[in-house]
């Protein structure tokens, strides 16, 4: 009687344990690109000098890779602030990439720069530069602002300062108000 019932119960689970077990299918949004050790959603990122903001960053998702110690980031949105913590320059962008070590952080695709109101810049592709504190491009750039519109290649833009210099073929339009 024991050895029939250990048949019974060997003859039982050999096929139930000795079936191979497909894989738990995983939605195709849960893994991550092979170059990719972290995935964010929705990022936020003040950098802090002496207790004073300096810059933010703000990107609807960031993907970490940690060979290169920098994230790709969609959606940029960085705010430069002046020595009060008071916003002082706008940058917007498609995406962008950003070296978490040294704060250089790259941007292109629609990228536009406002400054105060006082006017805005548009360009394909630039540059941030944390030592510097200069956002730089070699690309075309167009510059509209109160009365003035500008065309050249290239850019080297201060941060701080608000001083602009379009490195070559500059062309301007000056127009001025007529009050009446």
């Amino acid at each position: 009687m024991l050895i029939a019932m250990l048949l019974l119960v060997t003859g039982l689970l050999v096929p139930i344990l000795g079936r191979q077990r497909e894989p738990v299918s995983k939605k195709s949004g849960d893994t991550l690109p092979p170059d990719v050790d972290l995935a964010l959603k929705t990022i936020n990122y003040t950098e802090t000098r002496d207790g004073r903001r300096h810059w933010s960053l703000k990107a609807d998702s960031a993907e970490f890779d940690s060979t290169r110690q920098a994230s790709t980031i969609k959606n940029v949105h960085m705010v430069f602030f002046d020595r009060q913590g008071e916003e002082q320059v706008v940058l917007t962008a498609d995406q962008g990439s950003w070296a978490t070590a040294s704060g250089e952080v790259s941007a292109s695709g629609n990228v536009v720069i406002k400054a105060g109101g006082e006017y805005s810049l548009f360009t394909d592709q630039l540059q941030y530069s944390e030592e510097r504190g200069q956002i730089t491009s070699e690309h075309p750039v167009r510059m509209v602002g109160r009365g003035v519109e500008m065309t050249g290649r290239g850019l080297v833009f201060s941060v701080q300062s608000r001083t602009l210099q379009l490195q070559s073929a500059v062309k301007a339009t000056i127009t001025s108000r007529q009050d009446g």
